[in-house]
């Protein structure tokens, strides 16, 4: 039997493969299982359900494309786990309709793809607020990590309050610049 967590189990031994699998898994493990807890609701049932989605996924990560969104194609796998174990228990009184499974199922879908853009954006934010100067890095800094009120910041600076609201408008329309211009070169 195959062993997603045992790279040597891998059908062409290659641990390169497996390795792969189970870093691009442990990074989303959580929003799978959320997807499927979302549906079923009931924790051992999910639990279940994602084991088998797990053993899914490994049986078919060939399939996967690999510079596609693993995290749709694993929510794709996990939809149809669930649509099994809904099968197999479907004399339940407390499964889902058919509709609204999917409607969950297109909520969370959706919800992932924000996130995983959100996470772009930010990692974008980052690199565009490294290569800003020190001056207004550090006025970034009062700013919103210290949560320094302007009138506070013009006096620790000795400078109008006017001028730090320039500054901050004007640094944060080149990080916005910068974030959009990063974003389009990644192509996301």
């Amino acid at each position: 039997m195959i062993n997603p967590y045992d790279p040597s189990s891998a059908p062409d031994s290659d641990g390169d493969r497996a390795a792969e699998f189970m870093e691009l898994l442990a990074a989303r493990q959580g929003q799978i299982f959320g997807y499927i807890f979302a549906i079923i609701s009931n924790a051992t049932d999910a639990q279940d359900v994602y084991q088998q989605t797990v053993m899914a996924l490994w049986r078919k990560f060939d399939e996967f494309e690999k510079d596609s969104n693993f995290t749709a194609w694993a929510l794709k796998v996990a939809y149809y786990e669930v649509q099994m174990y809904r099968r197999a228990n479907s004399r339940s009184k407390l499964l889902f309709s058919d509709d609204l499974v999917a409607m969950l199922s297109d909520s969370q879908l959706e919800a992932t793809a924000g996130l995983e853009e959100s996470g772009d954006r930010l990692a974008n934010l980052q690199h565009c607020l490294s290569k800003l100067k020190g001056a207004d890095r550090e006025l970034v800094r009062m700013s919103y990590e210290e949560r320094t009120p302007v009138l506070e910041m013009a006096k620790l600076l000795k400078r109008s309050s006017q001028s730090i609201c320039n500054s901050l408008r004007r640094i944060r329309m080149a990080l916005l610049k910068c974030v959009d211009s990063q974003q389009a070169r990644n192509g996301a």
